[in-house]
């Protein structure tokens, strides 16, 4: 797994293992999982901006290099932007897309007919338009090759008009398909798992055995160490110590924060800048997501409301009471109770202890607050 001029400040997502920082445990783990046939069926889970994306592309980058898996990564979030009432299509679409750049597409698909028009491949078959996505799977499952297919952010397929779990669950239990092993990511943790329902007698994919990898968040030493580490990379020395605990304690310890920063200071922004530029973006970010929880755009939630007051109470002592939000949103137990579910779905805040709620993330901290 080592490599030359590891960079943990990359901004792309990142494709190479040592390009990882303070994930060894977690790479070693889903990288034995991933090498044991018996296993299929994975779930990659944890909060915004904290590297899903790049230990999803590391790992399957390195499994491809030393196993020769096939692997294949869907962004949901495009996917659905193209149909987001039938995202099968665009899916088939995406995952022809992929293959035909790979040596062994004609293997896989010998009844396929390629033609390439830069920018784009296109790809025509015998007597039909194009395949389903049911199709390519049992394409997939005719070949002596490993695949992966990954679906990122997957919670956006619950609004399918046709329940896709149902194909994975065929793909998952089918002897043809044993050669498929399946990846499903989410940063909205509550929705993803509500969504795949591993453990509702009524979903799917009930009952299939699920391989779970969930990062968290950099405690302090590891933001320290990440940004110390990241920084002799780049041969930069022009910080202070504490100026690293300062932006800890502003944005906590999600990676994607803190290399916007570190990037800043690498371009010559003090560290009041870099920081005030970083904490700016961030807001932006949460803002924009955050609105996708309004019905009425111009007016404010109730969502908005909770989290004003939640984040208020955190500044002040680190949690919130349940009894506190209902006093202030003067709602009755079972509505409040709703709204703090959904909250903590989406990833804004999470439970710490019996009706006691906080927000780990200061950059969401601060967002509400400042509202």
């Amino acid at each position: 797994m080592g490599c030359q001029k590891p960079n943990y400040f990359s901004t792309a997502p990142k494709t190479r293992v040592c390009d990882l920082f303070g994930r060894d445990y977690h790479v070693h783990k889903f990288e034995r999982w991933m090498l044991n046939p018996n296993r299929r069926f994975f779930i990659i889970t944890g909060p915004r901006r904290v590297g899903k994306t790049s230990f999803l592309y590391s790992t399957l980058n390195e499994l491809h290099k030393s196993k020769n898996y096939q692997t294949i990564v869907i962004d949901v979030r495009k996917v659905i932007s193209m149909n987001k009432n039938y995202p099968e299509k665009p899916i088939s679409q995406k995952m022809t897309g992929l293959l035909s750049g790979k040596k062994r597409f004609k293997e896989i698909f010998p009844f396929a007919k390629i033609t390439v028009k830069l920018p784009f491949i296109e790809v025509a078959w015998e007597n039909k338009e194009e395949l389903s996505l049911a199709e390519i799977f049992d394409a997939l499952g005719e070949t002596d090759h490993t695949f992966v297919i990954a679906f990122d952010e997957a919670q956006e397929l619950r609004y399918g008009q046709n329940d896709l779990r149902e194909l994975f669950a065929s793909v998952l239990d089918s002897p043809e398909l044993q050669n498929i092993k399946l990846i499903f990511t989410g940063s909205q943790v509550g929705i993803l798992e509500k969504w795949l329902a591993v453990d509702d007698g009524d979903s799917p994919l009930y009952g299939r055995f699920e391989k779970r990898i969930h990062l968290n968040r950099f405690s302090p030493n590891e933001t320290i160490r990440f940004l110390e580490e990241g920084f002799e990379q780049n041969e930069f020395d022009d910080y202070d110590f504490n100026e690293l605990i300062l932006a800890y304690d502003e944005v906590g310890g999600t990676p994607g924060w803190l290399i916007d920063y570190a990037n800043d200071r690498l371009e010559g922004y003090t560290h009041r800048k870099a920081l005030k530029n970083m904490i700016e973006k961030a807001k932006r970010n949460v803002i924009s997501e955050f609105k996708q929880l309004r019905k009425d755009k111009k007016k404010e939630s109730n969502y908005e409301k909770v989290m004003r007051v939640i984040a208020k109470k955190v500044h002040e002592r680190g949690y919130t009471t349940f009894g506190e939000i209902k006093n202030y949103m003067g709602l009755n137990d079972s509505t409040v109770r709703e709204l703090l579910i959904k909250l903590e779905d989406y990833g804004y805040i999470e439970q710490v202890g019996h009706n006691r709620y906080t927000i780990f993330d200061p950059i969401v901290v601060n967002v509400f607050i400042d509202v």
